[in-house]
């Protein structure tokens, strides 16, 4: 494998984790998050606890305190 082809494959797997990593999000059980997309809000707020998905670089997620 040459150098130019190790290189290409190294950027190509950080973004690659980069996009995985910013796609997953977490609610704790004492807050609920709005998702929203362009700055407006995108279907219902999400008040169960886990691990959640998002779309990367599109979707900003706004938790918000239940108690």
């Amino acid at each position: 494998m040459s150098r130019n082809a190790r290189i290409v494959l190294v950027a190509v797997l950080g973004i690659g984790a980069y996009l995985l990593a910013s796609s997953l999000y977490i609610v704790s059980e004492v807050e609920q998050v709005i998702i929203t997309q362009f700055g407006k809000p995108v279907g219902d707020p999400v008040t169960s606890a886990g691990l959640k998905i998002k779309m990367p670089l599109i979707q900003d997620v706004n938790p918000i305190e239940k108690r």
